[in-house]
Order: C-alpha cells, then sequence, then structure tokens
C-alpha cells in the first residue's frame, strides 16, 4: 500500500477516534514529490517527444476535500483502492485534504480549494450559496439514497426525550445535520429549548457514541448506523430515542473552477464513479471505502431543498453558530 501520509494528506488537522490532535500542520501533498521524471522518448527520425511518454509523464492532479466523521487515517485507508482506481484509470494524482471543522471546510471551499468536496447536506448549501459548489453525486446505502440521524443515550434512567430535561448532550459539530441540526428540530418539536438543555460539540460522530456509552452525556446525536462504531456488543447498550425525518445522503459536490476550467475531466470523473459498481474491482473498492455502499449515483443541487426549508425553521442563533 502506498504511504498515507506522504501522498495522501494535505494542509489540516487530524483528530483521533478520541478526540486528541495527532497530527497539526501541512502534510506532503503530491504523489511522487521529490522523485525524478522519466526521460521523454525521442523518436529517431527527429527529435520529437514520443505523444504516449507525454500523454503518461502529465497526469492531472485531482484534489478531494473532507470533513472526517471519524479518524482521517482510518478513512484514508478506507479510500485508498478507490483512489488508485482514479489514478490508474483517468491518469490522475489524487489529493486529499481533510478540514478541521465544517467552518474550516467551508473556508476552503470558498477558495476554491477542492474540486470535488465530500459534504454533509447543510455544509452543502452553504457551499452552494456562498463557492457556488454543485451537487453531483451521492452514494446509496442500503439501497437507499437517504439517511437519517438518531439521539442515542446508554443511560437507563433516560427513556423518552423529555427525559433529557435538564442533561448534557453530545452534539456532532454546529454544521452537522445528523449530529446536530435535525436532532435538534425533533427536540424543538416535541416541547424541549435549548433553554432546557446543556451541550457539547465533541467533533466527531465517534466521538459522540464513545462519551455517550461512558455516559459521560445523558444522550448524543448521530447518524444511524454510527452507534455500531465500536462494535456490534457496545453498540448493544445504545438505545435509540428518535430518528430525524430521511435525508437525502451526503452529497459530492463540483467546484466552479473545476467544472468550468476542466470540464472534460470533471465529466470523465463524474461518469467513472457512477461506473465503478460495474467492475469487480470497483465493487471491492466501494466496499473498502465504505462497507454500506453499493454505489454512487447523479444528484442535483434541487435534491437538497429540503434541506434548505428546514433551515429556515431553527433558531437563528443556531444558524449563526453552524455557520449555514
Amino acid at each position: 500500500m502506498r504511504s498515507l501520509l506522504k501522498n495522501r494528506f494535505s494542509e489540516g488537522v487530524v483528530w483521533g477516534i478520541t478526540g486528541a490532535l495527532l497530527i497539526f500542520g501541512a502534510f506532503a501533498t503530491a504523489c511522487g514529490q521529490g522523485k525524478s521524471e522519466k526521460s521523454s522518448t525521442t523518436q529517431a527520425t527527429g527529435n520529437t517527444t514520443s505523444s504516449s511518454a507525454v500523454s503518461k509523464a502529465r497526469k492531472e492532479r485531482l484534489v478531494l476535500g473532507r470533513v472526517p466523521s471519524g479518524n482521517p487515517l482510518d478513512i484514508l485507508e478506507r479510500m485508498e483502492p478507490l483512489i488508485a482506481l482514479l489514478e490508474d484509470n483517468l491518469n490522475l494524482d489524487v489529493e486529499v485534504r481533510f478540514a478541521r471543522d465544517y467552518s474550516d471546510f467551508t473556508s476552503q471551499m470558498t477558495r476554491n480549494a477542492y474540486d470535488l468536496a465530500f459534504c454533509a447536506p447543510f455544509q452543502y448549501i452553504t457551499a452552494h450559496e456562498k463557492a457556488g459548489y454543485e451537487a453531483v453525486l451521492r452514494p446509496v446505502r442500503h439501497g437507499s439514497d437517504t439517511y437519517v440521524g438518531i439521539i442515542i443515550t446508554a443511560d437507563p434512567s433516560i427513556h423518552s426525550l423529555h427525559d433529557l430535561k435538564g442533561k448534557n448532550i453530545a452534539f456532532v459539530d454546529p454544521g452537522s445535520t445528523s449530529g446536530f441540526l435535525f436532532p435538534l428540530g425533533v427536540l424543538l418539536s416535541n416541547g424541549l429549548t435549548l433553554k432546557d438543555i446543556r451541550y457539547d460539540f465533541l467533533n466527531g460522530h465517534d466521538n459522540v457514541v464513545l462519551n455517550v456509552l461512558s455516559r459521560s452525556y445523558a444522550a448524543g446525536a448521530v447518524f444511524e448506523g454510527a452507534q455500531k462504531l465500536y462494535g456490534k456488543e457496545r453498540a448493544s447498550a445504545i438505545r435509540i430515542l428518535a430518528r430525524t425525518e430521511p435525508i437525502y445522503n451526503e452529497p459530492v459536490a463540483i467546484s466552479p473552477d473545476f467544472a468550468s476550467k476542466r470540464a472534460d475531466l470533471a465529466k470523465k470523473v463524474i461518469d467513472y464513479f457512477t461506473q465503478l459498481h460495474r467492475s469487480p474491482d470497483g465493487v471491492e473498492a466501494l466496499r473498502t471505502y465504505d462497507k454500506n455502499v453499493a454505489r454512487f449515483v447523479r444528484a442535483s443541487d434541487s435534491d437538497y431543498d429540503s434541506v434548505r426549508k428546514y433551515a429556515a425553521t431553527l433558531p437563528a442563533s443556531v444558524i449563526a453558530e453552524s455557520g449555514i
């Protein structure tokens, strides 16, 4: 396997599975930097460079952006087969950049830092409005292109949402769709107010689950499935108090620069994602990336209009804190 840190990471902060800061600063950004280029082939008839040699030498850069939903090193390792297929079949150098949090992610996108960004739904509507990113893909999991957020507890004294009044609740991030915004809406619609609860943001679905399991918090909000991150045995201690309404799966959004200035390559990359499930190598890469992802399908901006409508119902203080 290729060196994950050397060849894949770029600037950012990496958070460990318990939330500890592992690495801060700049990481190497390009595959093969520092290595000498192979010399061009010269034709016998006239000192011209072989077109096949030029094609192989001139790999285009593709930058993928993400906010880590867990340990970035684990995510990167799971992405490795997918990245390898993109590089080998489309003649690319692929770089993955992890933002520190949703706010940093939005800031990076306003500078067109990512060609393709793996966004949370609420994060996407911000990126579309502020930076012109456009939804082009989304994954299909368990045969569905939607998911839900859940409110979970491991505290035997908590039986309903009303029992959370005056309790500490763990959320993921102010801009997280399933880890804050939609679950908060569920709490508010069930008669609780922001004054009724105390809450913290733990910067990761995995961290929320871990702290709910340890009962450091009475409850937490994550995407459904995250409660199993630490194994089935530990997941058995967790109960689901409520579910949000269905949300379209997180979009992959394209930057306006990539879409307009390198349109041919952008089309090839998008088409390749939608065809991954048709080959054995592609199926294996998808399973490694996320064992529940069967394929990628095309997405459009209007698919996330329900998220925009929902955002309009949240308190102004929440909107300001989330940055949406």
